[in-house]
């Protein structure tokens, strides 16, 4: 046999070996996660984090789902997407952060965070090589997307109120600047040669009290512009932290 039947030998060889494996692993991780072959998922991935560290392969992906779906249909859909990326590179874990369509990504999930790690557990994946029997799916749901959505309140759709919320923020944030500018308390502004005498506790005192007073006064500005009462602001802008309402 000459060199080149030899090289090609090898090749064949090692080509065979490399789809014996890939057959193997694609059979592991679904006889782990069982997902029915007939099943149709409804996710979109939005992004995908490469989170590897010594050697060690991890990932992070950002999906979104449409609203009125079942825990079980989730857990489904999450096992469909760890499927996929496990047949493309094998990852030691793998991290899903879940939205509803159309949320910002970056202010946590808003639908489930899963983890498919040794044990479930993330730090595992470091601790040698697990046999994917010794892998788990953990799974944590927001229940506020399991809510129904209330279209109208206060007279207000869910758009006007969005926008309430945004503003409701924003008159916190302007508040906090200003109460900041007038009263520092963070130690990178204030020079060097005045930090050992600063007057700290008296500082915060100030600066906390005119937050506040600054954060009602704005408030009150939104409330006017759309004709609410205290109670109804507050009450929106519950709404909006619970169901994570995006803020740009």
């Amino acid at each position: 046999m000459n060199n080149l039947s030899k090289k090609l030998s090898s090749a064949f060889i090692v080509l065979l070996i490399s789809l014996f494996l890939s057959s193997c692993a694609e059979k592991g991780i679904n006889s782990v996660l069982k997902v029915p072959k007939d099943f149709s998922p409804v996710y979109k991935i939005v992004q995908i984090d490469d989170l590897s560290s010594r050697e060690i392969r991890k990932t992070r992906v950002h999906i979104t789902f449409p609203l009125g779906l079942s825990k079980e249909k989730i857990i489904t859909n999450i096992k469909h997407v760890i499927i996929s990326l496990y047949k493309k590179n094998r990852p030691k874990a793998i991290s899903i952060l879940a939205y509803k369509e159309g949320d910002t990504l970056g202010y946590g999930f808003t639908v489930a965070m899963s983890q498919f790690a040794p044990y479930g557990e993330w730090g595992k994946a470091v601790e040698g090589n697990h046999a994917l029997d010794k892998y788990e799916l953990k799974t944590t749901f927001l229940d506020s997307y399991f809510l129904p959505v209330i279209q109208t309140r206060f007279g207000l759709n869910i758009s006007q109120r969005k926008n309430i919320y945004k503003g409701v923020v924003a008159a916190q944030d302007r508040a906090n600047k200003e109460a900041e500018r007038l009263y520092p308390t963070d130690a990178s502004k204030i020079p060097m040669n005045k930090l050992s005498t600063y007057d700290w506790k008296g500082m915060l005192y100030k600066n906390t009290n005119k937050s506040r007073e600054l954060s009602k006064k704005y408030e009150k500005q939104v409330m006017k512009e759309y004709k609410l009462t205290e109670s109804q602001l507050k009450e929106i802008g519950s709404e909006g932290a619970i169901n994570m309402w995006p803020l740009e």
